[in-house]
């Protein structure tokens, strides 16, 4: 009788299951309508800072550059952007952070190997204050174009580094380098921009 009754309304049993399917899923959806929403939060990416380079390592970059053979400096440095003729020495140019101040190297009167080297406008890491802490006192103070707005020149013989820099400011306009305990070069071609004694300002 039961199996009779089945087969009699198994459509309506049928229909049945799937209108509560139904309902089912709806109210599960809207239970989850009413859920409060996290909002999506990206993930942290960390970005790592760019490292300032230490200007000892940069200082030391360049004064071991001093009396290294042209074929050397050449393999180091590529290329010259320029070659000019500079009291009487050739100047091999390359580009620095600053524009229209390239570094000037300069080669030994046979043209065989570095004898001095300035950069413009260094880092402002590079600083009067830090220099003193590094290297210690400077071995001579001379004048220059720029002693009247307060920059002078600080040579630091036994380093082989010099200096155009302002106490009062704590800036550093120019390093230069030139063989350790030997100022030679330096004092020849340097020579018109070197005073003992601070120019009179008229």
């Amino acid at each position: 009788m039961i199996k009779n009754i089945f087969k009699k309304y198994k459509i309506f049993i049928f229909l049945g299951l799937i209108l509560i399917i139904i309902i089912f899923l709806k109210i599960r959806a809207s239970n989850q309508k009413n859920l409060p929403t996290t909002p999506l939060i990206p993930p942290t990416v960390y970005i790592a800072p760019t490292p300032t380079p230490d200007p000892l390592l940069i200082n030391k970059f360049w004064q071991d550059l001093i009396n290294t053979p042209k074929e050397s400096l050449l393999e180091k440095l590529g290329p010259a952007e320029k070659t000019v003729i500079t009291n009487n020495r050739t100047v091999l140019t390359y580009p620095s952070d600053t524009e229209n101040w390239p570094t000037q190297v300069f080669l030994s009167i046979d043209k065989n190997s570095v004898s001095f080297i300035k950069r413009f406008f260094p880092s402002k890491e590079e600083t009067y204050l830090r220099f003193i802490e590094k290297y210690g006192q400077y071995d001579k103070k001379y004048f220059g174009e720029q002693s009247p707005s307060g920059f002078d020149i600080y040579i630091f013989e036994k380093t082989g580094i010099a200096i155009v820099a302002s106490k009062d400011s704590d800036v550093i306009l120019q390093v230069w380098y030139f063989s350790p305990n030997n100022t030679e070069n330096l004092l020849l071609i340097e020579n018109k921009n070197l005073k003992e004694t601070q120019p009179k300002v008229f």
